[in-house]
C-alpha cells in the first residue's frame, strides 16, 4: 500500500481542464455550434435535455445550465466517470479535491503494477504507465476506506483518465498502440473545470439506451448512436480497464480485455432494428438525431449501419420531421478518398 504525503512540489497550483480536452472518435466537439442553433430555433429553450450516447459528454454540456436539467448515458465506463465529474458533481469542495489531485501527482511509482505489466511499453512509456497504475490503486484505497466518497472518487478518476489519454502512444484511440514510442511526456494530472452551480438536478446514467428511453422524461432528446461497425468498447479498452480497475486479463497484441457485455447493436446488422425500438420508446417533445451520410462510401467497417429510409420512416412515424447539415471530414485510415461527406441533424417534433 503506497502511503502519499503531501510535499512542497505537490502544492504548486495544477492547470485546469475542460471536458472538451479529450480525443476522441465520433465527438461532436465541431458540430456543438449547429446543434445549439438547430435546438433554439426548432425547440425552443429547453428545460431538460437528454443525451442516451453521451460519449465525452461535449453536446450534453453545451446545453448544461441552471435552469435545465441534463439526463445523460453511456454503456462505457470511461464515458460515464467523466460526464458524472462534469455534469453530475455538486456540493464538492474543489480546493480540497485540487490538493488530492496534487498529492497523487507527486507520487513517486517505481514498482511494477498491473498497468504498467500490461501496457508499459506499448501504449505508455513505462514509466508512466507505473504511475498511472499506482495513481489508480491509490484512487480505490481512498475510496475503499471512504476517505473520499462518490462524487469526489469521479473527480479524481477523470483527472487521471485526462491526463493518461494526453500520454498515450496511439493516434486517438485504443485499437492499436503506434510501434515507434514517440510519445514520451511525463504523465500530469490537471484539475477538472467543473460547473458546479449548473449541475443540480442532472443525473447521469449507465444503462443500455433502449431500456433507459422509456423510463426518462424530457423535452429534448438527443441520439447520436454509433454510426459504423467500430465498437466503442474495443477502440477504448484500456481507458474502461483503468475505470473500471476489476484488473481482468488482458489478450492479443492489443491488450484487450473481454468486452463481450459492451458491444453495442448500433454496431452491426441489428442497428435498425435498434434504432426503430427506441424511437418508438421515447417519451419526450422533440428528437434529436446525428447521423452521417456514410452510406457506403468507404470500406464495410465504415459504412453507416442505418440507412437514410430506416431514420426518416421512424421519426415520422411519431412527428414532423425536418434535416440539417453541414460539410464534416470523416474518421479514415487514408484508404478511400471520400468526398461530399456530410454531418445531419434531423428533429422530430413528437406528436404521437
Amino acid at each position: 500500500m503506497t502511503s502519499v504525503r503531501a510535499n512542497a512540489s505537490s502544492k504548486r497550483r495544477l492547470r485546469p481542464v475542460g471536458i472538451h480536452n479529450r480525443r476522441y472518435l465520433g465527438a461532436k466537439t465541431r458540430l456543438l455550434d449547429l446543434l445549439e442553433r438547430v435546438v433554439s430555433a426548432e425547440c425552443g429553450q429547453p428545460s431538460s435535455f437528454a443525451d442516451l450516447f453521451g460519449g465525452t459528454g461535449v453536446v450534453a454540456d453545451r446545453f448544461n445550465a441552471p435552469n435545465v436539467r441534463i439526463i445523460a448515458n453511456d454503456n462505457l465506463r470511461c464515458n460515464v466517470v467523466p460526464m458524472r465529474c462534469f455534469l453530475g458533481t455538486t456540493d464538492v469542495d474543489m480546493a480540497r479535491v485540487a490538493e488530492w489531485i496534487a498529492e497523487l501527482d507527486a507520487m513517486p511509482a517505481t514498482e511494477e503494477n498491473y498497468f504498467s505489466h500490461h501496457f508499459g511499453g506499448t501504449y505508455f512509456t513505462e514509466e508512466n504507465a507505473r504511475r498511472i497504475g499506482a495513481i489508480r490503486e491509490e484512487i480505490a484505497r481512498r475510496r475503499a476506506l471512504e476517505i473520499i466518497g462518490e462524487k469526489e472518487e469521479s473527480v479524481l478518476l477523470t483527472s487521471l483518465l485526462y491526463a493518461a489519454d494526453k500520454v498515450a502512444n496511439t493516434c486517438g484511440h485504443y485499437d492499436a498502440y503506434r510501434m515507434k514510442l514517440d510519445k514520451t511526456a511525463k504523465l500530469e494530472l490537471r484539475v477538472p473545470a467543473i460547473r458546479q452551480e449548473a449541475n443540480r438536478g442532472n443525473v447521469v446514467f449507465e444503462e443500455d439506451a433502449n431500456r433507459l428511453a422509456g423510463d426518462i422524461d424530457a423535452d429534448v432528446l438527443y441520439l447520436d448512436p454509433p454510426y459504423n461497425s467500430r465498437q466503442y468498447s474495443d477502440t477504448y479498452h484500456v481507458l474502461e480497464n483503468l475505470m473500471r480497475w476489476e484488473k481482468p486479463p488482458v489478450v492479443g497484441k492489443a491488450r484487450k480485455m473481454d468486452r463481450t457485455g459492451l458491444k453495442s447493436a448500433y454496431c452491426g446488422r441489428r442497428a435498425p432494428e435498434a434504432f426503430r425500438d427506441l424511437v418508438a420508446r421515447a417519451r419526450c417533445k422533440h428528437i434529436v438525431v446525428s447521423y452521417n451520410n456514410m452510406g457506403k462510401k468507404g470500406d464495410d467497417r465504415s459504412n453507416a449501419r442505418i440507412p437514410d429510409p430506416v431514420i426518416l420512416d421512424a421519426l415520422a412515424s411519431r412527428g414532423s420531421v425536418r434535416h440539417f447539415e453541414v460539410p464534416f471530414n470523416p474518421f479514415s485510415a487514408g484508404k478511400h478518398n471520400i468526398c461530399f461527406h456530410r454531418e445531419r441533424v434531423f428533429v422530430c417534433h413528437v406528436e404521437r
